[in-house]
């Protein structure tokens, strides 16, 4: 997987697994509600992230 190669290419440098946040923009509506349908879905899939965040984690980065 890319984070075995980057530690094996990168050898001296820490590698850090970082969750980048959900970018919409946001319609304020008139009742200053805000619809957020998107974010249901995305945290779906982080479900998915977190569970190759925390198997990365327990084997120490080696993944295969």
């Amino acid at each position: 997987m890319i984070l075995n190669k980057l530690s094996s290419r990168y050898p001296n440098l820490p590698l850090m697994v970082v969750e980048n946040v959900f970018g919409a923009v946001d319609k304020v509506e008139e009742d200053e509600s805000i619809d957020d349908d998107g974010t249901g879905d995305f945290l779906g899939s982080k479900k998915d992230s977190f569970y190759w965040h925390k198997k990365c984690i327990e084997s120490n980065g080696k993944i295969t």
